[in-house]
């Protein structure tokens, strides 16, 4: 495979990737606003779990941070799609995009991809190749702008 294949591939797969990652947050941070509600409440005095109500501005804030995060995520998640939709969009060959947006966009395997589009698996693993070409050829004549973005985002998920 070329370098071109590889890069598109890489930056294809780790957008289709950060879809695991948004549920996983959005869970952490349904998860800590339970263990605020259940901290109870300093106005009525009632604390549970142990927790002594100065504790609870602290939770609050961190739960306040966390949010925040997960919404700067989720608009950096959405600008990396936006441009990767795009760039789906410019290619020329129908059935180089709807295997792209299929596979990548969508989340099917390629054997979904080949049931959605009426075609064999064999010629959806051929246009899935030249797919990647076509938008690794896209990619390079935008820079590698969109690459580095899409990995400041998976190095921040490792961290």
């Amino acid at each position: 495979m070329n370098d071109r294949i590889l890069r598109a591939k890489r930056y294809l797969r780790q957008l289709k990737d950060l879809e695991d990652v948004l549920p996983v947050m959005r869970a952490e941070l349904d998860a800590a606003r339970q263990r605020s509600v259940s901290c109870g409440s300093p106005s009525a005095g009632t604390v549970s779990s142990g927790h002594s109500p100065d504790r609870i501005p602290g939770a609050l804030a961190s739960i306040m941070e966390r949010e925040e995060e997960l919404q700067r995520r989720i608009r950096e998640y959405e600008a990396v799609k936006t441009t990767a939709t795009r760039l789906i969009n410019e290619i020329p060959d129908n059935r180089y995009k709807a295997v792209l947006y299929h596979y990548y966009l969508q989340g099917r395997t390629l054997e979904g991809t080949a049931a959605a589009m009426h075609r064999s698996y064999q010629n959806v693993c051929h246009l899935h190749g030249r797919a990647l070409e076509e938008f690794g050829r896209l990619m390079e004549a935008e820079g590698d702008r969109y690459a580095q973005q899409i990995e400041a985002l998976i190095v921040e998920d490792e961290g």
